[in-house]
């Protein structure tokens, strides 16, 4: 009985601790009374040193009721490279940080608890992308969203002059940055919190540092405060309700003409799929939309100025288009002169249809009204958000980390390709990991459920979620299933990836914006049937009579002073020449420009055909030699300040282009490859970024005890990169033969072979997906890679890096990096009847002036995936590259070593890519296999040469 009633007692105290336990834990988690909306609600797993998992450890704190201002100029500590200004731009006692320095001020705190942090700031030169910077408290960064904190730049439009071509197409503007004070609340760069980010300090003195990540930044001071809630539109709309503005007019404000915005990749576009869009013409291409996917990016900003011309409240309904994105709202935050008129403003919506809407802003119910005074400017501005799907994301992103996690945990026991017939035993192994697929799979479906409480039908964008719920519930549901699963599940991670991604895009288009009296309805979005069959019916009959060729031309062709110029990559690229033609060559050099897209390959035939233009930009690096062999272009030697130019460009650069002492075109891109690396798998792994070969194999060790890949090109100049760091030469006496006898060729190939053969390297794989998952944390790559990563892998910013390729250690000690390098160039053809013009020409756009254009031009236009490699280092400096990374490829630059081009050198690529194949797939010999195809090599070179009727 004693011992009955005993374990009553027990049983009734543990039921009580674990009761007092969850009382607890919901307490902490719903605690805002005394320390405010810490954060928009959340619901599922935190990582550790997340935001939320900070606030959730800091859940009994209450905001500092203070509120106190620090100059940046005062009592601070900083890098040597920190500059203090009296006066900048109408500001005293101001500091400039650069993008690699650190400032720091002694801070007191005079009340524990949280604070937030307003900087006033100025974009100070650089190379026009946003800045980025960490904080540190007290040397610490208190989480990982403090890592990456952005502060925008603020663009203009700039009207073309003149505005539109010959055939009154609009000219898209330029754009300008406005060196303006600006003041910034600190807030989550990927828009998972809707509010400014917090800080929770206590009373007494800390340390408070911005450390340079991306760019230099002007600051003035730093506020310690917390946001003011705006009131709520009931309250609102019931201090200005009173006021109408009685038989006031709709007043229509064209949403292209924007002004002031956050990206200059944002500026006007064409719409031609309604008629009722304003201007509108079937025959012209006129600029007369703004947004679209070039404004989708979280923070992303746009002001329009307004006014109105009676007092009183007034809808506001755009004409917008969301139709790229089915089936999903986006959404907006709306500011009025800097402020946000009521808390249902910072969170506006805007629904899907496949054709355009005009509706005033609301909720659903009611249409909001907005208060302005008569002759007084406004300036409204949008800016997006993620509204409703911030939740939503944070914890797919949460889920994706730890579902990595669990993918490189099942890697290490199964390795890359598991035998789905072998029994692993995960669940005597790995029994931590089931359980955490299973809590996973649970979270899939929560997040699934909210995704579609938020955006109603799912359609093919709750698919994807579908997917990775069914296949973590089947794994974790029955482990024998997961060495058959595994490759599907490292696809679904990658699908996911990129769902966060292309959720976490909010595009959206306006036509216009309209001031709608109170009484007065919105305007009508499109027209009746027949206006737009219309409309369609001119619009397909002029596409029968536009020469769209002449687009952006400003004037009539001089047949006496012009030239053609072939353009072989997309029209884009061609507009964006064009603009640069009419802005800078034509006017100042009075020589006309015919300006034609065609399609690549074929320029040979045009040549043997008589249609050849007198310049063709963009051909690839075999054909210049190939061309020259016909006597088809230019020995650019021929021109007098030909040494002067050449000078824009390494020695390597020209080497594929040069033959026989004589020069048959001019670099205009290089590709050359580097090392990227995962810097948290490498840390967490307690390996460093190999220097060298050497050191490369012992990483690559580690990295196949853990079953992780590595990847590595198979091609002819990863070849080459091991045969030129050996100090061997691929061709004998200008092509008359190949070095691929001597020993240096044969170690070189034997040791590329053995990556494969060996460490079991894979030659097909996707680079990309696998560096983001962590299943390949090194490889070596194109360096254009780069653009991928940094704008479509946001999930690992910060935890990779990118580094030159290993080098070869010499009997001297020294390392050797030589690196190959392929690229495009441009050339002047033979049958030119104004050589003198085209070399003017070719000068022109080579030059680092026009190259450094160019290339922002085409990140503007498109987005940062389209940073061009130009071939002039120069130019290469004066783009948007962070700092850190620009010196890596500056540095790979003095490294390249041009391989050149010879009659019959095609037959060399492919013979190699014979030798390797049958090395890798049929186990052959790698030296006996590459000496037998030498034979053949030579061969091939000594009929070239004879075809071509070169002496030996």
């Amino acid at each position: 009985m004693k011992h009955r009633t005993k374990s009553v007692l027990i049983v009734g105290l543990i039921i009580a601790l674990i009761a007092s336990v969850t009382v607890i834990g919901c307490l902490k988690k719903s605690n805002g009374s005394d320390g405010g909306n810490l954060y928009t609600e959340y619901k599922g797993y935190s990582p550790e040193g997340s935001y939320s998992y900070y606030l959730e450890n800091h859940s009994d704190a209450a905001d500092a009721n203070n509120e106190f201002t620090i100059k940046a100029s005062e009592n601070y500590t900083s890098s040597d490279n920190v500059q203090a200004f009296d006066e900048y731009q109408g500001e005293s006692n101001v500091v400039l940080t650069k993008e690699d320095g650190y400032i720091e001020w002694n801070v007191q705190i005079p009340e524990t608890g949280f604070y937030q942090m307003k900087v006033k700031y100025l974009t100070y030169e650089g190379n026009g992308l946003k800045v980025e910077r960490t904080v540190r408290i007290d040397g610490e960064i208190p989480y990982d969203e403090a890592q990456f904190l952005t502060f925008e730049r603020t663009f203009k439009d700039i009207k073309a002059d003149p505005a539109v071509d010959i055939n009154g197409n609009d000219i898209r503007p330029g754009q300008e940055e406005q060196k303006i004070w600006q003041e910034k609340m600190l807030t989550d760069a990927s828009g998972y919190y809707s509010e400014p980010l917090k800080f929770y300090l206590t009373a007494g003195e800390h340390k408070i540092q911005l450390s340079g990540e991306r760019e230099p930044l002007m600051l003035s001071e730093i506020t310690f405060c917390h946001t003011k809630e705006a009131p709520a539109y009931s309250d609102y709309i019931a201090s200005h309700k009173q006021v109408r503005a009685d038989n006031a007019e709709t007043k229509i404000i064209q949403a292209e003409d924007m002004y002031l915005k956050s990206e200059k990749s944002n500026y006007p576009i064409n719409d031609r799929t309604s008629a009722y869009t304003q201007p509108q013409q079937a025959n012209q291409i006129l600029l007369n939309c703004m947004g679209g996917t070039r404004w989708q990016k979280v923070g992303s900003s746009v002001s329009w100025r307004v006014s109105v011309e009676k007092t009183g409240c007034y809808k506001i309904a755009p004409r917008y288009k969301q139709d790229y994105i089915s089936g999903i709202k986006v959404y907006r935050k709306l500011k009025i002169n800097g402020e946000v008129p009521f808390k249902e403003a910072e969170q506006l919506e805007f629904s899907y249809d496949n054709s355009w809407q005009c509706r005033a802003l609301g909720n659903g119910k009611e249409d909001y009204l907005f208060y302005f005074e008569a002759g007084k400017e406004y300036i409204l501005e949008m800016e997006v958000t993620l509204g409703d799907m911030d939740n939503i994301l944070r914890r797919t992103e949460a889920t994706l980390d730890k579902l990595n996690e669990i993918y490189k945990e099942i890697l290490m026991v199964t390795g890359a390709s598991p035998d789905k017939y072998r029994d692993y035993s995960f669940e005597k192994i790995i029994p931590d990991t089931l359980e955490a697929l299973s809590v996973q799979a649970k979270e899939l479906t929560a997040i699934k459920e909210e995704f579609l409480r938020v955006n109603g039908a799912g359609g093919e964008r709750v698919a994807q979620l579908t997917k990775m719920e069914y296949l973590t519930q089947r794994m974790s549901d029955d482990s024998s299933e997961i060495a058959g699963k595994f490759s599907t599940f490292q696809d679904n991670l990658s699908a996911l990836g990129t769902w966060i991604t292309d959720m976490s895009n909010q595009p959206l288009c306006f036509d216009y914006i309209a001031l709608v009296p109170e009484e007065n309805e919105a305007p009508r979005a499109e027209g009746g049937f027949f206006k737009n069959l219309s409309f369609q019916c001119r619009l397909f009959a002029s596409s029968f009579v536009v020469d769209y060729s002449s687009i952006g031309k400003l004037e009539e062709t001089d047949e006496n002073n012009s030239i053609k110029v072939w353009v072989f990559t997309g029209r884009d690229q061609m507009n964006t020449i064009r603009n640069l033609i009419n802005a800078d060559f034509t006017k100042n050099s009075g020589i006309s420009v015919e300006l034609e897209l065609v399609t690549s390959g074929t320029l040979l035939r045009a040549v043997a055909a008589g249609n050849a233009p007198d310049v063709a930009l963009g051909e690839a690096v075999n054909n210049p030699i190939n061309l020259a062999l016909r006597n088809a272009v230019y020995d650019l030697k021929s021109f007098s300040d030909y040494d002067d130019v050449v000078k824009r460009f390494s020695e390597s650069a020209m080497v594929p282009y040069t033959y026989m002492g004589k020069v048959y075109a001019l670099p205009e891109t290089m590709h050359f490859n580097v090392m990227f690396y995962r810097k948290d798998i490498l840390d967490e792994l307690n390996l460093t970024v190999p220097n060298t070969w050497d050191q490369w194999d012992a990483v690559i060790s580690e990295l196949s005890k853990k079953n992780m890949q590595v990847g590595l090109p198979h091609d002819l100049n990863m070849f080459l990169t091991f045969m030129y760091q050996s100090g061997s030469e691929l061709y004998n006496n200008d092509g008359e033969s190949v070095n691929l006898d001597s020993k240096e060729a044969y170690s070189s190939f034997e040791k590329l072979t053995e990556y494969y053969t060996l460490y079991g390297f894979e030659t097909d794989y996707n680079f990309v997906n696998r560096f983001r998952t962590g299943e390949m944390p090194l490889a070596i790559a194109d360096y254009t890679v780069y653009n991928q990563l940094s704008l479509f892998a946001p999930e690992i910013q910060g935890n990779w890096g990118m580094a030159l390729v290993p080098g070869t250690v010499t009997e001297d000690g020294s390392v050797n990096r030589t690196n190959t390098f392929t690229g495009t160039a441009t050339v002047l053809l033979k049958g030119t009847e104004n050589p003198e013009a085209s070399w003017e020409f070719m000068k022109w756009w080579s030059s680092t002036d026009i190259q450094a254009s160019y290339c922002n031009e085409m990140e503007t236009v498109i987005n940062a995936s389209a940073k061009q490699p130009t071939a002039n280092i120069e130019a290469l400096k004066q783009l948007p590259w962070v700092g850190r990374d620009l010196n890596t490829l500056i540095g790979a630059w003095d490294d390249l070593k041009g391989t050149p081009e010879v009659p019959g050198g095609y037959f060399v690529t492919r013979t190699y890519s014979f030798a390797f194949n049958r090395v890798i797939n049929h186990g052959e010999d790698p030296s006996e296999t590459l000496q037998r195809y030498i034979e053949s090599i030579n061969s091939e070179l000594t009929r070239k040469r004879q075809e071509f009727g070169i002496k030996d």
